[in-house]
């Protein structure tokens, strides 16, 4: 699974050398979901879709629970026309860092509260131009049991840009057959005090991983403030989320 994951990576930076002459976004990105999807592959990991899709003309601020880095790998595999808000420090990372690095991902930094007007508006002029942003509001990973609570800024965004808001739910549901649960958890789902590079090792010990992404209805953000919206998000997930 290593060598297989290695591979897909390699033809991937091999692609990033060119990406300065890919002019259009769409083409870089239709890129990288390919390979995403020739990750998983190599992973093994099975992704199954529940509910309604949304039309692809419309954009969203698109919110989702977060428990590993994987997540990265699985959004990326299907979301067309999008733009990750991630911590600056995910840049950093070994291995899939590089992923939304050269995705023109859009990197807020959490510790600097002073900055957060400038990316409130940032992230409201992409929406504006007709891409879909991919937030985490969780802030970090979970560790399955709940969803915790989301922090309600960036929905400014959506209200300034009036655009819906769209919350998506990431559910693992087996390890190697077996119902995901207290014991097994920990191979896919994964905290940032512990080193990547050795949970990525443990989990390609495991043979195949099976998930569903659960899509559900839609947020107006018209005639809301940020934390009502960022609140209701936070009910649509946590009513399709399945705990450990």
């Amino acid at each position: 699974k290593m060598f297989l994951f290695g591979l897909s990576l390699s033809g991937f930076f091999i692609h990033v050398a060119f990406f300065r002459l890919i002019k259009r976004q769409k083409g870089k990105q239709r890129i990288i979901k390919k390979y995403c999807q020739l990750a998983l592959k190599s992973l093994n990991i099975k992704v199954t879709f529940r509910g309604e899709a949304p039309d692809k003309m419309d954009n969203f601020l698109v919110v989702c629970n977060h428990l590993s880095y994987l997540d990265i790998l699985i959004l990326y595999s299907f979301m067309e026309n999008h733009c990750f808000i991630v911590a600056k420090e995910i840049f950093k990372t070994r291995f899939l860092g590089s992923i939304p690095r050269h995705a023109e991902a859009y990197g807020v930094e959490r510790k600097r509260r002073s900055a957060l007007k400038n990316d409130i508006l940032a992230i409201k002029n992409i929406l504006l131009k007709g891409r879909n942003v991919i937030l985490f509001p969780e802030g970090t990973t979970g560790d399955g049991s709940a969803i915790q609570k989301f922090k309600p800024p960036i929905f400014k965004a959506a209200i300034l840009a009036e655009k819906n808001v769209l919350p998506l739910c990431i559910n693992y549901l087996l390890i190697d057959g077996e119902a995901v649960n207290k014991r097994n958890k920990n191979i896919i789902f994964w905290r940032g005090n512990y080193p990547i590079v050795k949970h990525f090792f443990r989990f390609c010990q495991s043979k195949k991983v099976k998930c569903e992404i659960v899509f559900t209805t839609p947020l107006s953000s018209s005639h809301i403030n940020r934390f009502d919206l960022s609140l209701k998000a936070y009910n649509k997930i946590v009513n399709v989320f399945e705990p450990i």
